[in-house]
């Protein structure tokens, strides 16, 4: 499981306050314009800095989030070398000879964990530990965009890592049901608690107890296979100054990532995922329309008819996703003169409330608009679980593009996403 935990460093804490400062500064401008006084160009250009300032520091607080568990990944990749390289140069006789290789990346190692990188990485040997299958297409150390500007980076055993970073519904917070083989999982469900009618409940004293019986049904999940393939020249892997494989196997499964992500979102549920904005019940859908529900300053009374539409108990545990650039309108909305978007002020890596529920963005779900149709989805999203069998599987091999001297990668991830109750989600419904 990946490391959620967030450094909170003088630099987050200090970007963090640059985002709600231009925060504050887009409300006070938002305000002068809802009372009416006329803004001036210069106005206009600084509510715009402001808007985008906001964005820029989220951007910046969330690369440095990623950059802190990307140090956990080198942290741990250079402890588990320094124990393998460890225990073939170190010995007794040899400790006060030249450093050895393992000497180095301790002290690499030692480094980084003071806040010193060098070079932004470490000498490594990468263990011949890959499986052999057979694959096919090149990347070479020759060719420029296709390997010539590669620098130094190492990115180990960060795949997993890497879904939940790319794909917005792992963090919307969905229960996660890991699996070690990938025949159909089926979850049993209470459909009905088989109560009797109100009076049927009233017996009198030696009468008949009526029965009532709960039933059930069946969610089943199954692990759709997610795969890529890609090659590159030994020249590259052998010349090269980074751990070419492990970056390749990286964005392999960065790719996997994105593909998984667009059907936990989109998917139909037919020989693929149900995502969650197909899963949405008509019943709790609210039809609005572009002009008069979102871009109005002063009407968004169709969210609260959207916050409505769940229950109480599913209300409580509730989160907001929209599209990023749908968050740019909901920010001017406003009613009783209070702001129903509010910027974070928890810490760096926490979302952004609107309504009093946290918002999150996915690039998945369609741009507030004309027509868009399911837009700002509502939901208790721990009742979207989501099936994957095991982790990302990467594979290497020389075998198959031996007569070319091409080293294939290959990645493949199974996975499933379905609800385990519909009636946890509503959206808004733009309809014209």
């Amino acid at each position: 499981m990946p490391d959620d935990k967030v450094n909170e460093t003088p630099l987050l804490r200090k970007l963090n306050e640059q985002r709600v400062t231009a925060a504050h500064a887009l409300r006070e401008y938002l305000e002068r314009a809802a009372e009416g006084t006329e803004m001036s160009a210069e106005d206009n250009s600084a509510y715009e800095r402001a808007n985008n300032d906001i964005d820029r520091y989220g951007k910046l607080i969330a690369d440095e989030i990623k950059r802190q568990g990307e140090e956990r990944d080198y942290a741990t990749a250079w402890e588990t070398a320094l124990q393998k390289q460890g225990g073939k140069n170190r010995s007794k006789e040899n400790d006060n000879k030249e450093p050895t290789l393992a000497d180095k990346m301790r002290a690499d190692l030692k480094a980084s964990k003071a806040g010193e990188t060098r070079n932004g990485g470490a000498y490594q040997e990468i263990p011949d530990h890959r499986q052999f299958v057979a694959e096919h297409r090149d990347l070479l150390a020759g060719t420029a965009t296709k390997g010539a500007e590669l620098v130094p980076v190492t990115l180990v055993a960060s795949l997993y890592e890497k879904l939940f970073d790319d794909t917005a519904i792992l963090s919307t917070g969905p229960t996660i049901l890991r699996t070690a083989s990938g025949e159909q999982l089926k979850l049993p469900r209470l459909t009905a608690l088989g109560a009797v009618t109100q009076s049927q409940s009233r017996v009198a004293e030696a009468g008949p107890i009526i029965e009532g019986d709960p039933t059930f049904d069946q969610v089943a999940l199954d692990a759709y296979k997610y795969a890529q393939y890609t090659q590159v020249s030994r020249e590259l892997v052998e010349d090269g100054v980074l751990d070419i494989e492990s970056l390749i196997g990286a964005v392999l499964g960065r790719n996997i990532a994105n593909f998984v992500g667009v059907d936990l979102t989109l998917g139909t549920g037919t020989s693929q995922p149900r995502g969650v904005r197909t899963l949405v019940p008509a019943g709790n859908k609210v039809a609005g329309a572009y002009a008069t529900d979102i871009t109005s300053a002063t009407q968004f009374d169709k969210f609260f008819d959207v916050v409505a539409k769940l229950k109480p108990g599913y209300r409580r545990g509730a989160k907001w996703l929209v599209n990023d650039q749908s968050t740019f309108p909901l920010r001017k909305l406003k009613m009783n003169s209070q702001y129903a978007w509010e910027p974070n002020l928890q810490g760096a890596g926490q979302p952004d409330m609107f309504l009093g529920y946290p918002i999150l963005t996915d690039p998945n779900v369609p741009v507030f608009g004309a027509a868009a149709g399911v837009s700002a989805i509502f939901a208790d999203f721990s009742m979207y679980f989501v099936r994957m069998v095991k982790d990302v599987r990467i594979e290497w091999s020389m075998e198959f593009a031996w007569v070319n001297d091409l080293l294939s990668v290959k990645a493949v991830f199974r996975a499933d996403g379905d609800a385990i109750d519909d009636a946890a989600f509503a959206a808004l419904d733009l309809t014209s």
